[in-house]
């Protein structure tokens, strides 16, 4: 480990201990109001969906939610009235071995402590081999959402760590330096713990496809019977929350204005097609900014905080764009297919969370570009070029009279 390594890693992991313990005294309150700590039960209707979740997978209750799932299918319940009953298995099964609840929060919050750590050092030693100085690797160390989610317990850390697993095992090697045992494990966690792991069983898939020429018959075979076997259950099991996603953010808004009048224009001193144009595209740059956390707050959270959870954003705008323009067709792919359902719904800083290490490099490296291009402006730009000439003129009049004979001192002496 190298001292710049050793210095972020030791910044990262202070970071990710003392805040979540400082918390013990004074939580810190999120965008509701409602403090955030070890102490406190996670503040966010999600954990309670999930202890509603591990409920009915451990409990009789379980026919009951099947049966409102079927009913969906088969009878057509309101769209408007689907609340999805089971969430994916692995975070209830998490809150189930550490008896999650309002009373018994300590043992899971030390486990997300630990969680945190581990997470910020694999990606601190990644983005440390792939070059970044010492800044960057700091600046790392102190982004906002892993000590968030290291506090504000939810499905955000467990997910990322399946993630980078994923992610270090397949997407970022070479194809002979694939772990693909590794690869279908993490794949298979992720698709378990959130709904956007079908983005990245459809990445699996779509990648296994292109390399099917370079295959034997029989993988090509494999392939798509296996993507269909686990694609298909899955999206069935993940159509309620699809639907619930979709559907119950329709009213929400992005900048002051609701996505239906995005929808239906918000430029009405245009032309109607130019408006729709404008409208849509902006609908979407919206979302994406939103995805990085350049959006005001949803409550009365100080402007402080607001200013912290943002500033990241702006890094992460950064990377994205550079990312577009002069990313690898397969690092483009993996980060579209990872929004695309951004684009589908709401859209939060919080699904970046998993991709932030990725975005952070790639500003990192538009950073260094915009660096060299700028130093090389500097030395072509004419005062730099009559200053470097005068200097080379003082340069070779100082080597010419060094190079002189030396004068007699005698002939000064009076004799």
């Amino acid at each position: 480990m190298t001292k710049h390594l050793a210095i972020a890693v030791f910044l990262a992991v202070a970071v990710h201990v003392l805040v979540p313990f400082v918390t013990l005294v004074y939580p810190i309150p999120n965008e509701q109001g409602f403090p955030v700590s070890m102490l406190h039960a996670a503040p966010s209707s999600d954990i309670f969906f999930y202890l509603k979740s591990r409920d009915h997978f451990f409990s009789a209750d379980v026919p009951g939610a099947l049966n409102h799932f079927l009913r969906f299918l088969t009878k057509s319940i309101e769209a408007e009235q689907l609340v999805p009953v089971l969430s994916a298995p692995v975070f209830p099964v998490v809150l189930l071995i550490f008896d999650y609840g309002p009373d018994n929060t300590l043992p899971l919050a030390l486990a997300y402590v630990l969680l945190g750590c581990i997470l910020s050092v694999i990606w601190l030693r990644w983005l440390h081999d792939h070059g970044l100085s010492l800044f960057w690797l700091i600046l790392f160390a102190f982004l906002p959402h892993s000590v968030w989610f290291t506090v504000n317990l939810g499905t955000d850390l467990i997910a990322a760590v399946f993630f980078v697993g994923f992610y270090l095992s397949y997407v970022a090697p070479s194809r002979d330096d694939v772990k693909f045992f590794w690869a279908l494990m993490f794949l298979a966690l992720y698709l378990l713990t959130r709904p956007n792991g079908m983005s990245l069983l459809l990445f699996f898939i779509a990648v296994e496809l292109v390399r099917m020429n370079r295959t034997t018959p029989r993988y090509r075979m494999v392939i798509p019977l296996v993507g269909a076997l686990v694609m298909v259950p899955m999206a069935v099991f993940y159509f309620p929350h699809l639907v619930a996603y979709t559907l119950g953010t329709v009213h929400f808004s992005y900048y002051g204005y609701p996505v239906l009048e995005y929808l239906s224009g918000i430029y009405g001193f245009l032309p109607k097609w130019l408006d729709l144009i404008l409208s849509w595209t902006s609908l979407a740059i919206a979302k994406v900014t939103y995805f990085f956390g350049l959006r005001p707050t949803y409550g009365d959270t100080p402007l402080l905080i607001v200013l912290i959870r943002a500033a990241p954003g702006i890094v992460f705008t950064i990377g994205f764009i550079y990312l577009v323009c002069r990313g690898s067709g397969r690092e483009k792919f993996f980060v579209a297919i990872y929004m695309l359902p951004v684009l589908l719904g709401a859209s939060q800083d919080r699904y970046s969370f998993p991709i932030q290490p990725i975005l952070l490099l790639y500003a990192a490296l538009a950073c260094g570009r915009l660096f060299d291009h700028s130093m090389v402006f500097i030395k072509r730009s004419p005062r730099v070029e009559q200053a470097k000439n005068l200097s080379e003129e003082d340069s070779d009049s100082t080597q010419e009279q060094s190079s002189a004979p030396p004068s007699d001192d005698r002939s000064a002496v009076p004799r």
